[in-house]
């Protein structure tokens, strides 16, 4: 209840109009289209505030529908007068600032509300979330008889009190968010409350949390441990007969082979294997690249195993054919090793590849 407002408006007569919010502040033929309109949606007979705010609410949500761009009516006079008596569609403000004009035109105190209608509990970092779309504009209507205002949203419903609404554990449910957008959020809310709000308080919740959780860990080990000791003392307690004699043999004498197969062919082999299936995977330029680097590579070898020394080298192959395969291990380590927009174009690396290695093949025979 609003006892301030409502002693003025017990006081009305000596009470001046904007404070009681009856302004129109429009023109003699906006303010006779406004009551024109009040009588439509109205009739005659004079109605509790409570009746009110859904006719008019309903008469705007049947005249008009919703969008983010409206487009107003061309002409003189109130802007919301000339909505009002289009089709036009348009956003929250349009119907709230109508509602007021339509409810103080029908003699209701009537004023416009701005904030946020909506918003998600992330179930991540358990805060509120409200973002920029949940920006809405709605009615408040005062009613002499309960001495309260009510909120009337003409986009949603009607009219209706705080104690109407959701409230509690029911209203988190209804609004609790686990996707990937909330995830995201839940680091960002991290970010501010660990990081940049980091006082003494967050310094002590987060070693409280730390602090239980390792107790915690501790004592699901120490539960574990201890469930397995006691299932193993039931188990050697039980009667041993033939068969678990057998069993226990044959578990022990897997559990050798196995040792054994790794003493004997060691712990490596895995990575061998990962290596070798890793290079099928390779792009093809990278894999033929690596395929030349390795011809050269081994002419290279055979090279220097047939020649007598630096000098002789020399002779077989000139300082022009040196440089052009310089110049091509250096495009294939490219192609092999360097990122693909910076590869040169690779038919024309293979090709002057496979020039320099009949070159270096004639210089070694």
């Amino acid at each position: 209840r609003d006892f301030d407002f409502a002693r003025r408006w017990e006081n009305r007569t000596r009470t001046p109009r904007s404070v009681l919010s009856l302004d129109l502040h429009v023109n003699d033929a906006d303010r006779a289209q406004l009551e024109a309109h009040v009588r439509r949606i109205l009739g005659e007979e004079p109605l509790p505030a409570t009746e009110v705010a859904p006719r008019i609410s309903g008469w705007l949500r049947q005249n008009h529908g919703y969008t983010l761009s409206p487009r107003l009516p061309a002409g003189d006079g109130d802007p919301l007068v000339l909505w009002m008596g289009s089709r036009e569609a348009g956003h929250c403000e349009l119907f709230a600032g109508s509602f007021v004009l339509l409810a103080r035109a029908a003699g209701f105190p009537a004023r416009i509300v701005t904030g946020f209608k909506g918003g998600t509990w992330n179930a991540y970092s358990n805060n509120f979330t409200i973002r920029n779309s949940d920006a809405h504009a709605w009615a408040e209507l005062f009613d002499p008889q309960s001495g309260s205002w009510l909120r009337a949203d003409p986009l949603g419903a009607p009219a209706g009190t705080p104690a109407e609404d959701v409230k509690g554990q029911a209203a988190i449910t209804a609004r609790l968010d686990r996707s990937w957008t909330a995830r995201l959020d839940s680091l960002r809310v991290f970010w501010y409350r660990r990081i940049v709000s980091f006082d003494q308080q967050s310094q002590v919740e987060t070693l409280r949390a730390v602090k239980e959780a390792t107790q915690n860990s501790g004592k699901r080990i120490q539960a574990a441990v201890e469930e397995m000791l006691a299932g193993f003392k039931a188990w050697a307690r039980a009667p041993w007969n033939m068969r678990r004699i057998l069993n226990s043999f044959g578990l022990i004498f897997g559990l050798v082979v196995l040792v054994w197969l790794a003493r004997s062919f060691g712990g490596d082999w895995w990575r061998r294997l990962w290596r070798r299936r890793g290079a099928h995977h390779l792009h093809p330029v990278r894999r033929e690249a690596a395929r030349w680097l390795r011809q050269i590579s081994e002419g290279e070898f055979r090279l220097h195993s047939v020649a007598a020394g630096p000098a002789k080298e020399a002779g077989r192959m000139g300082s022009t054919e040196r440089e052009m395969l310089d110049r091509v291990v250096g495009e294939l380590q490219q192609l092999r090793f360097g990122r693909r927009e910076t590869w040169p174009a690779p038919p024309a690396v293979f090709r002057r590849a496979r020039q320099a290695l009949r070159a270096r093949r004639k210089a070694a025979g």
